[in-house]
């Protein structure tokens, strides 16, 4: 593929303790990756892909403290239209962001595929375990009405 210099997006599986890969690509990910790794590494991806793209050093530095972090995409269990959506998560630091795609009145369809996400929340914390619990917390309370 010759992929060189470049962002790159790959899924594998594990399967009788043989690794297959499923995708390789030259993008940067979906579903919340490259915010994730912007949040963990203290830098933000986009504009790393982006000056690479443009023959400028990227210059990746780790200096900072990693962070943890998690995210869960909002999805819908049917076809139908948003009829209302209310993020009642109190401000928190750790809640990173509650992202919203789609606004009422919008159509939307049953979660078969990445780009049939509602949005997202993005979560970090002290630890992995912090952040997912957190995670867990802040999606209870964000009501998505499809109808």
């Amino acid at each position: 593929m010759q992929l060189d210099n470049c962002a790159i997006n790959a899924d594998f599986i594990l399967k009788d303790n043989k690794t297959y890969v499923l995708e390789l690509g030259g993008r940067c990910g979906a579903t919340c990756l490259a915010e994730l790794t912007s949040i963990y590494y203290g830098f933000d991806y986009y504009e790393k892909i982006l000056k690479t793209a443009l023959g400028e050093d990227p210059a990746f530095t780790f200096d900072k403290p990693f962070v943890p972090n998690a995210s869960h995409l909002l999805m819908s269990d049917k076809d139908g239209i948003i009829k209302s959506q209310t993020d009642h998560n109190e401000p928190n630091d750790n809640i990173y962001e509650v992202q919203f795609d789609y606004q009422p009145g919008d159509e939307v369809h049953k979660f078969h595929v990445g780009p049939h996400r509602i949005g997202h929340i993005i979560t970090t914390g002290e630890t992995l375990e912090d952040a997912q619990k957190l995670l867990f917390e802040a999606m209870d309370k964000v009501e998505i009405v499809v109808e």
